[in-house]
C-alpha cells in the first residue's frame, strides 16, 4: 500500500505547552486530520506515543523552541508493517544465534 493510500497524518504545531485543542496551536504544516484529543503538553525535548481510536499517535517536542510533531498511523498500517519487518528481521537474529 502506497505511503499516500494508508492514512497517515502529521502536523507541526506552534505553542505545544498551550496546544489542548486547535484553537491554540497554530498549524505550520500538516497532512490529514488531526483530532484535538491528540494534542497533549509533552515536556520540551522529549517525546510520547499512545493509541487511539485506532491510532498509533506519537508526538515530539523540540529541545529549544516552542514547536513539535504530531504523527498518527492507523494501528493496521502499523501492524503490517511491523509484521513485514519481523518475517525479515527474527530468522536473520535466530541464524546468527
Amino acid at each position: 500500500m502506497p505511503l499516500s493510500d494508508a492514512g497517515l497524518c502529521y502536523a507541526v504545531i506552534t505553542s505545544p505547552s498551550a496546544a489542548r485543542s486547535t484553537r491554540t496551536a497554530r498549524v505550520i504544516a500538516g497532512r490529514g486530520p488531526i483530532r484535538p484529543e491528540w494534542y497533549r503538553n509533552v515536556p520540551k525535548g522529549s517525546n510520547l506515543t499512545f493509541t487511539d481510536a485506532g491510532h498509533v499517535v506519537s508526538i515530539a517536542r523540540g529541545a529549544t523552541g516552542d514547536i513539535a510533531a504530531i504523527s498518527a498511523a492507523p494501528d493496521t498500517y502499523v501492524s503490517r508493517r511491523v509484521r513485514s519487518f519481523a518475517a525479515i528481521f527474527i530468522p536473520i537474529g535466530v541464524l546468527c544465534g
